[in-house]
């Protein structure tokens, strides 16, 4: 395999990890609790898949889908990931109600 293409490869691949380890989680912490109270675990599945790329100070591209269909572009995208940066990729404040409204939206979410 050529420089380049192991390269993309590992983009891609870390990309991946860190769009579904919020909602692995969900589903990990749901099943861990679940098999310890004997109660049916859910299969883990990501039916939705999302890409978005900052390109500078001032646009950015959206994609949706595995086969990556631009949503939006510009000054729109980089409102998206500014929001990504800022808001999604934190935990909620340290409270009980605020970590369980998470979980439930890591499980549900359509971005």
């Amino acid at each position: 395999m050529a420089r380049a293409s192991i390269s993309a490869c590992a983009r891609r691949a870390c990309r991946h990890v860190r769009q579904h380890a919020r909602r692995l989680g969900a589903f990990a912490g749901h099943n861990a609790a679940a098999d310890l109270l004997g109660e049916p675990t859910l299969p883990y599945d990501q039916p939705i898949y999302v890409t978005c790329l900052d390109l500078g100070p001032d646009t950015a591209i959206f994609t949706r889908g595995w086969d990556s269909q631009v949503q939006v572009t510009g000054a729109d995208a980089k409102g998206i990931k500014k929001e990504i940066n800022k808001v999604w990729i934190y935990p909620p404040a340290a409270e009980r109600a605020a970590a369980y409204e998470n979980v439930l939206a890591a499980r549900t979410i359509d971005f």
